[in-house]
């Protein structure tokens, strides 16, 4: 059975708010071929990574995903999970760099100052107990 114990209210809440502003930016790295899409900034490859590894999310359409927060917010848990408990990626920084530079990238050890940002900003929204208009 996956642990998902890091993936908390507080993580969720902090990854809305370092992703899109609290659900004000719902469309993300518009000048690359696979766009961010929703409040969690989820992009096609995590979907795709989420479905072959979570059979109970086979027949939801990226589409869904793309427009639906309450969905988008499922996958992106599902995603997290899918970090920790399928590549191995199991302390906070490391998922949270999974998420950020993708599962492979980070397997490798490869941590660019703005992977490194991006965890310190997560960490430094979970302390403020940031939350996004919920």
């Amino acid at each position: 059975m996956p642990d998902d114990s890091l993936i908390t209210e507080q993580l969720l809440q902090a990854l809305a708010m370092k992703e899109s502003s609290g659900g004000k930016r719902l469309l993300g790295d518009t000048n690359l071929t696979n766009k961010a899409y929703g409040m969690y900034q989820i992009r096609k490859p995590a979907y795709d990574d989420v479905v072959q590894r979570r059979k109970e999310y086979i027949g939801i359409p990226f589409e869904d995903v793309q427009r639906d927060q309450a969905l988008n917010e499922t996958f992106a848990k599902a995603y997290l999970s899918v970090l920790s408990n399928e590549y191995g990626l199991d302390s906070l920084e490391e998922m949270l760099a999974g998420f950020k530079a993708g599962p492979t990238t980070t397997r490798r050890g490869i941590m660019t100052p703005a992977t490194l940002q991006y965890i310190e900003d997560i960490k430094g929204l979970m302390q403020k107990g940031a939350t996004n208009g919920r």
